[in-house]
């Protein structure tokens, strides 16, 4: 929103999500196993050890959640736009082609302000709409729907409205249907 505000040239470089945590109930776990295993904690089915375990195992390392929520939606939806590096937004915090990936992105900084590239001439309407239907397509928070308007009005990109993410949505592939 502030690069559309500001209206000068930008590259968005996330840190990327954490690596999943431990086996929790048979399956990856990720920091709302936490809820789920006090839950259980509660009903009897786990030991206070067992959790204080899941508590130091369910988020091993730095990065945004393991999950798809707000903060890897909006990655992912930023590199739609053509705000971020392609392939950028889902590299883990953890791996080397993180800060490759960081590096690159100084490297294209440059020749976007050399070039007198900016943020709206980035990110337009057809780069709005494309991100909603990433959005859709891949299950992402349902946060989307409050800031692709925001950044859509700072763009100065039209009125995005509940109406129209509706109508991307139902129009966009997604499987199993």
């Amino acid at each position: 929103m502030a690069a559309a505000r500001l209206d000068l040239p930008a590259i968005v470089v996330v840190g990327g999500p954490m690596e999943g945590g431990c086996e929790f109930d048979g399956r990856v776990s990720d920091l709302t196993s936490l809820t789920e295993g006090l839950g259980m904690l509660k009903a009897g089915k786990l030991n206070p050890d067992e959790y204080r375990r899941l508590e130091d195992r369910v988020t091993p390392t730095c990065g945004s959640c393991s999950f798809l929520g707000t903060a890897n939606t909006m990655c992912c939806v930023a590199e739609a736009m053509g705000m971020c590096l392609p392939g950028s937004a889902t590299i883990p915090a953890t791996h080397a082609a993180r800060l490759r990936s960081a590096q690159e992105s100084g490297r294209q900084i440059v020749e976007l302000v050399r070039s007198g590239v900016t943020a709206r001439q980035i990110i337009d309407r057809k780069g709005i709409e494309n991100a909603m239907r990433l959005g859709a397509a891949i299950g992402g928070s349902t946060n989307l729907a409050l800031h692709i308007p925001a950044i859509a009005y700072e763009a100065d990109c039209g009125q995005i409205t509940m109406d129209v993410l509706e109508e991307l949505s139902r129009t966009t592939p997604t499987w199993p249907r």
